[in-house]
C-alpha cells in the first residue's frame, strides 16, 4: 500500500485561504514534529492524552455493564416491558451509540475549528456533567435521555483523541503511539468490568452499586481537565490555521527538551508538495486514500458486530441464559482482560519483533479465524472454550482498529469513526432486541 506524504496525511485540515508562505511554514513545523525522538516528554504528552481516553472507554464499555446492574436494581425492565414497548437495554445502547454517532460528526467539525485541546476538554466536562446528572435519576426514560447526552461528549473526546494523538506524534512513531495509547485507553474495559462484578449487586451507604459505576466518570471530568489544562495544543492543527508562530514556540519547547536531555536531532527533511486542501469527506474516495478505505470498510463491517454489539450485550445474554449477575460479570470480566492484549502485541510486534507481515496481512489472518468464534452460540455458557472464542474475537477486532488512525489523517479518521459507530448503534439495538428472544439466540444452555 502506497504511503502518503506527510503533508497529504496531516496538514490538510484547514488551510485554504493560507498563503504560500504560511504553507511553507507549515510543512516546516511537520517536518520538525517528525524529527523528533521517542524521549520521555514526548511519550509524557502520549500518556497523558491517552489518560482522557482511558475515562471515554471506560464510559463506552458501562454500556454493557451499567445494564445489568440497573436490572438488578429494579430501574431497569426484563422483556418489552420497558421504554416505549421495547427493552431497555435497547433503549440505553440504542442512545448511547446514537450520541457517539453525533459527537463524533460534530466534533470532525468543531475541532478543525477550534483546535484539538479546547475541544477535547471541553468534551470531557460535557460527558462527566452529564453522568453526574444520570447519578439523581431513577427512571429509564430519563437515564436514556441522559446517557445520549453523555455519549455526545464521549464520541467527540475520542476522535479528538485520535486526531490530537496523529498531529503530535512523529510520523514513523505513530504506529507504536497509538498501540501504546489504545493499551493504556483499553485498561478501561477490565476496570469497568471488575468495577460492576464487585459493586453493581450491592448497595454502600444507601447508595445503589450502579450509581457507584458512574461515579469513575464524573470524578475523571476533574483530574481530565487539570491535565488538559497542561497539554499544548497541536502545532500542525496552529500551523493549518495560519498561527505558525505559535506553532514554532510549541515545536521549540519539545527540540529543547531533547537537547537538554542528550538526544541529537536531524536536519528537518521537508516534503515539497502541491498546495493541500482541506480535509473533507470526498477524499475517502479518491486516491490515495480510497484502497485504505475500502479495506476499513470490509474489516469494520465484519467486526461491527462483534466489537461493540456482542461486548455490550454480553453480560445480558448470559443472564438470559440463566447464568446469575455475579457470574455474568465475571465471565465478562475475563474477555475485557483482552482488550488491553491486542494493543500490547501490536507495538511489540512494530518494536522488539520487527515482524514482516503487514498489517493487511494481519486482519486478513484474523478475520479468517474470526469465524470460529461463532461456535460459542452452541455451547453452554460456562464451556470455558466460549470465553475463549470471545476473547479471540476482541483481540482480532483490537488489531483492526488500530489500522484505522494510521491509514488517515485526523479529518478522514473522524469521518470513518463516525460511520462505524452508526452501524453499532443500529447494530446495537438489534442485538439488544434479540437478547429477550432466547430462541433467536440457538440452542439454550443448560447450566
Amino acid at each position: 500500500m502506497k504511503h502518503l506524504s506527510q503533508d497529504a496525511s496531516y496538514e490538510g485540515t484547514a488551510v485554504q485561504g493560507l498563503s504560500s508562505l504560511d504553507h511553507t511554514l507549515s510543512r516546516m513545523i511537520s517536518a520538525r514534529i517528525d524529527r523528533l525522538p521517542a524521549s520521555r516528554s514526548l511519550w509524557n504528552i502520549v500518556v497523558r492524552i491517552s489518560l482522557g481516553g482511558f475515562f471515554e472507554v471506560y464510559e463506552t464499555a458501562l454500556t454493557g455493564f451499567l445494564p445489568v446492574a440497573l436490572v438488578s436494581a429494579g430501574v431497569f425492565q426484563k422483556g418489552h416491558q420497558g421504554l416505549f414497548g421495547l427493552p431497555d437495554l435497547a433503549s440505553f445502547a440504542f442512545a448511547t451509540f446514537l450520541g457517539l454517532f453525533l459527537g463524533a460528526l460534530v466534533a470532525s467539525w468543531i475541532s478543525d475549528r477550534l483546535g484539538r485541546r479546547p475541544v477535547f476538554k471541553w468534551s470531557v466536562v460535557w460527558y462527566a456533567a452529564a453522568s453526574f446528572l444520570m447519578l439523581f435519576q431513577t427512571d429509564a426514560a430519563a437515564l436514556c435521555v441522559l446517557r445520549f447526552i453523555s455519549a455526545i461528549g464521549v464520541g467527540a473526546s475520542i476522535v479528538t483523541i485520535d486526531a490530537y494523538l496523529a498531529e503530535v506524534l512523529p510520523r514513523r512513531l505513530r504506529g507504536k503511539g497509538f498501540a501504546v495509547s489504545k493499551s493504556i485507553q483499553y485498561l478501561a474495559v477490565p476496570a469497568a468490568a471488575l468495577m460492576a462484578m464487585a459493586v453493581s449487586h450491592r448497595v454502600f451507604w444507601n447508595i445503589s452499586g450502579w450509581r457507584w459505576l458512574l461515579m469513575l466518570p464524573v470524578c475523571s471530568g476533574i483530574l481530565i481537565f487539570w491535565v488538559t489544562d497542561k497539554l499544548p495544543e497541536s502545532p500542525r492543527w496552529l500551523a493549518s490555521r495560519g498561527r505558525a508562530s505559535e506553532a514554532t514556540a510549541i515545536v521549540g519547547d519539545w527540540e529543547g527538551v531533547c537537547l537538554a536531555t542528550g538526544y541529537a536531532l536531524a536536519a528537518p527533511k521537508v516534503v515539497a508538495s502541491a498546495e493541500p486542501e482541506s480535509g473533507s469527506f470526498r477524499e475517502l474516495f479518491r486516491a490515495p486514500l480510497l484502497s485504505r478505505t475500502l479495506m476499513i470498510i470490509g474489516a469494520t463491517c465484519s467486526g461491527t458486530v462483534a466489537y461493540y454489539g456482542f461486548g455490550n450485550w454480553l453480560p445480558s445474554l448470559l443472564e438470559a441464559r440463566h447464568v446469575g449477575v455475579t457470574k455474568s460479570l465475571l465471565y465478562s470480566a475475563l474477555i475485557a482482560l483482552s482488550y488491553p492484549v491486542a494493543p500490547f502485541l501490536f507495538s511489540w510486534r512494530m518494536t522488539v519483533l520487527q515482524c514482516p507481515i503487514t498489517d493487511e496481512q494481519w486482519l486478513l489472518v484474523g478475520h479468517l479465524i474470526q469465524p470460529q468464534g461463532r461456535l460459542f452460540w452452541g455451547r453452554p455458557a460456562r464451556d470455558p472454550r466460549t470465553i475463549l472464542d470471545a476473547i479471540l474475537w476482541v483481540v482480532v477486532n483490537d488489531e483492526r482498529w488500530h489500522r484505522l488512525p494510521c491509514s488517515f489523517g485526523p479529518p478522514q479518521t473522524a469521518y470513518m469513526k463516525w460511520l462505524q459507530w452508526r452501524r453499532s448503534g443500529v447494530m446495537d439495538k438489534i442485538l439488544a432486541l434479540l437478547s429477550d428472544d432466547e430462541d433467536s439466540l440457538g440452542r439454550r444452555s443448560t447450566n
